[in-house]
């Protein structure tokens, strides 16, 4: 019986609902607010509202609303992700959240990447561009090292954006790296996070080549964003 019900939940989702099961999945946690701007921005917050209470009743997402924020968070559950790895939506398969994780010290940081990123989106519609749900993925890692276990270094960006744009009847591919300070660290700890993008520019392959051509035709330019703070001390921390 509840197989069924299940199914029949199923067959009355929106045509999108895969793309948002998706994008939930591969961006880990998303307010209200960002599922809309992401996949309904000519719709009212109630549609995004209906769609998402649609899907946590299919038993493809689920969410919380943790007391400090006052918003509720959206997040992928395991059979969420399920779908969207069968559907091949996504490049990885992304590891289900609990809901303590999606309530915890993770959302802040993750809900200001996907505000970036939803930047970048909104930007793309402007100008007609390429940028969709999926273009920008969290915390990827690049080899450092030729090493084995500790020896090994790598550097793990907090997102990489992928951003397609028309320019004289021409195509560019633009990659970006994006590191996201949130004024948790010291201004020296930044700084030394931003220099391990040189050192992956420097790095070599096991074929004397550099180590980022293995990612990326051309090395991505490196955004920093930062954010958590009121404006005259981020500004201080730019400036510094």
């Amino acid at each position: 019986m509840a197989s069924e019900t299940i199914r029949r939940q199923e067959t009355e989702l929106p045509e999108t609902a895969g793309e948002v099961v998706a994008s939930l999945a591969q961006h880990r946690v998303l307010c209200t607010a960002q599922v809309r701007v992401i996949h309904f921005p000519d719709n009212r917050i109630r549609w995004t509202q209906s769609v998402l209470a649609r899907l946590r009743d299919a038993g493809l997402v689920e969410s919380v609303q943790p007391p400090r924020t006052g918003r509720r968070l959206w997040f992928a559950t395991e059979r969420g992700v399920r779908m969207a790895c069968e559907a091949h939506a996504l490049e990885a398969t992304p590891r289900p959240l609990e809901g303590s994780e999606v309530a915890g010290q993770l959302q802040a940081h993750t809900l200001a990447v996907n505000d970036a990123g939803i930047c970048f989106l909104r930007a793309a519609r402007a100008r007609d561009d390429e940028f969709g749900p999926l273009s920008w993925r969290h915390e990827v890692a690049h080899r450092l090292s030729r090493g084995r276990g500790r020896l090994r270094r790598a550097l793990i960006a907090d997102a990489v954006l992928t951003y397609l744009r028309g320019e004289d009847g021409r195509v560019a591919l633009e990659q970006r790296f994006l590191e996201l300070d949130r004024a948790t660290l010291s201004v020296d700890r930044l700084v030394v996070e931003l220099a391990g993008y040189a050192v992956l520019y420097r790095a070599a392959g096991g074929d004397g080549e550099p180590a980022w051509r293995a990612y990326y035709p051309r090395f991505p330019v490196v955004h920093c964003v930062l954010a958590g703070a009121p404006r005259p001390a981020l500004e201080r921390r730019r400036k510094s």
